[in-house]
Parts: structure tokens; sequence; C-alpha cells
């Protein structure tokens, strides 16, 4: 038995967690999720081996200062034997010494060892978040609003922080490290040329991720959110083949204004609190 730890993955370490994560979802059609992305400096990864075979891994990052993530995967071939829970031990030892933060994780419901471990450990059902898509012919122009190309986190930084009620200093900040990635684009939405709304667009080959879109308390309650979809909708390129978007359950006002306009539901997250595991 081995556990190491990893706070640099190098190309074997993430060649062994893409052969450990394929064996999961072949077993459990564990959906993909792009949620919570972290910076590569705040990963921690717990690998657990026998005989040079990886069989367990156990990932954290932090996400607030009282609330860490955590994504752990067993090998469907050793799991029932602990060694999540060795893991986990060690990880506690190794980065909370001084006491356990809340955690949480995402894991798709239907798998039964999730739901073996969620009885377990009297894991708390957070929310479901939805990967919602849609595929082209796109609707036709409306042109209630207009969107705009802007990639100045300077411009934006105001709108966004009165969209979510951030500061501006976050907001800009948030910004500007999303727009440092080449294939992500940021635009403003414009009603009748005042600033309503923005939104961001990650392109992946022919597809297409939305990301950071609502408007401003102003233009809210007035029928304006399905209009602005059209312009988002109409912003894509004509290569797009078909446009992401994850949405909470919890957020019934967008998880309806995207079942209306034709999104269907590819997958599911469910998250859940974590406390550790009980004596």
């Amino acid at each position: 038995m081995c556990i190491e730890v990893s706070f640099s993955l190098n190309q074997e370490e993430s060649s062994q967690i893409d052969g450990l994560f394929a064996a999961c979802r072949k077993k459990d059609s564990l959906p993909f999720s792009s949620l919570i992305p972290c910076e590569p400096k705040d990963l921690t990864v717990f690998f657990y081996r026998e005989n040079g075979r990886l069989l367990s891994l156990l990932e954290t990052a932090p996400f607030s200062p009282d609330t860490w993530e955590l994504r752990a995967f067993t090998h469907p071939d050793a799991r029932r034997r602990g060694y999540l829970r060795r893991l986990f031990s060690f990880m506690a030892a190794r980065l909370f010494a001084d006491g356990l933060p809340e955690f949480f994780f995402y894991a798709g419901e239907n798998s039964e060892d999730t739901k073996g471990f969620v009885r377990r450990f009297a894991c708390q059902k957070l929310d479901t978040d939805h990967l919602l898509s849609l595929t082209p012919p796109w609707p036709a122009p409306q042109n209630k609003f207009s969107a705009v190309p802007c990639q100045s986190s300077d411009k934006l930084a105001g709108i966004h922080a009165d969209i979510f009620g951030w500061p501006v200093a976050e907001s800009g900040q948030y910004l500007a490290e999303n727009l440092e990635d080449p294939g992500r684009l940021a635009f403003l939405l414009e009603k009748t040329g005042r600033p309503a709304g923005c939104f961001l667009l990650t392109f992946f080959s022919e597809t297409a991720c939305l990301s950071g879109f609502g408007l401003r308390p102003a233009f809210r309650g007035k029928g304006f959110a399905a209009p602005a979809l059209n312009a988002v909708l109409n912003s894509l390129p004509s290569s797009c083949q078909r446009l992401d978007v994850q949405v909470s359950e919890s957020n019934k006002p967008a998880y309806h204004l995207y079942r209306k306009a034709g999104f269907i539901s590819r997958s599911a997250l469910t998250s859940y609190r974590f406390s550790g595991f009980l004596s």
C-alpha cells in the first residue's frame, strides 16, 4: 500500500487519472462537469496505489475560506475496501491539522456507489446542476438586444458586479482571469444603447459554453430575459453546432428560461455537503 501526494501533476499522473476516470465512467456513466474550476496551483491530489496500480484518488481545492471541494474516484474493482477513508485521513492530517473545514462534492445520482456513500456518511444534498444543450437551427433574430463583443474587463466589471452582487474589484479580477483564455469571449448586452447585461462564451471546437449571463436589476421583471437569450444565440458563429450551459435546479427562472428556449438536459450532477468520515 502506498499513498502519495501531488501539488503539481506531471504527465504520467494525469494519464493515470484519466485511466481511472475512464474505468469509473464505464461503470457509473458519470456525467461530465465543468463546475467549480480551480487553478492548478490550488489543487492537491492524493493517490492510493498497490503494486504500482492506481486504485483510488482524492482531489481537493479551496472554494472559500471555510469550504473545500472534493473529487474522489475508486476503481470499480477496488471499492468498499476502505481506500477512500484512508486517503481522507491522510489528507486531513496533511492539510488540516488544526481542524477540518466543510467539504462538498458533486456526483451523479444514478450511481449506486454514490447513493451508498451518501447514506453511510449522512451527506446533505445541496442542489442539482443540469448540463443543458441547444443545437441549430438558432431562432430568428428579435433585435431587442445587441450583443457587443467586449474584451475589456474594466469596462465590464461594474456591469458584472451589478448583475451578480459582487464587489467591482472582484468582478474585474474574475473577468480579467477568464479573458486570459484565448478561447473565451466576453459580450456586453445593450438595449437601445444602454448597458443591460453581459455574458461569456468559451469555445471548444464546434461547441460553445455559456457562462456569466445575466441582466442588471433595472432590466429584470420586464420580460427581457428571453429576448436577451435570443441575442446570445444570434451572437454565435456559424461554425458553432452546440451551445452548453450549466444551471442549478434551484435557479428556477433560469432553468425554465433555457428549457422554454428548447435546451435539453444532457446530464445532471448533484452537490452534497460532507463533514468527514464518521468514526
